[in-house]
């Protein structure tokens, strides 16, 4: 793993907002932190389309992070900092917003 990873968690339990599950690391709040991951890339410019497909390609590592709770287990997507040409951890000025370009259409 990065020596310096984003991280989301998210919860099973929470799910029930967001529909149901589909693919590897869906179940147990996976799709949920993806789409906290999404979320939190938008703050910074990307759209939505294009931090999907950052989250696609980028090495992301995903776990499931709290197994012992079944069905409220929890899943963990971990993103490495180094990949950005700038600094995405959050800090007290709060996420530069800049022109990301767009997306194939």
């Amino acid at each position: 793993m990065c020596s310096e990873p984003l991280q989301w968690d998210a919860s099973r339990a929470r799910e029930e907002e967001h529909g149901p599950s589909q693919g590897p690391l869906d179940g147990a709040g996976g799709r949920l932190a993806r789409l906290n991951a999404i979320e939190y890339l938008t703050t910074f410019g990307y759209s939505p389309e294009q931090a999907y497909l950052l989250l696609d390609a980028a090495p992301i590592e995903g776990r499931f992070s709290g197994v012992v709770d079944v069905p409220n287990s929890c899943a963990t997507l971990y993103l490495p900092t180094a990949i950005f040409d700038f600094d995405v951890r959050p800090s007290a000025e709060g996420p530069q917003r800049a022109d990301r370009g767009s997306t194939a259409s």
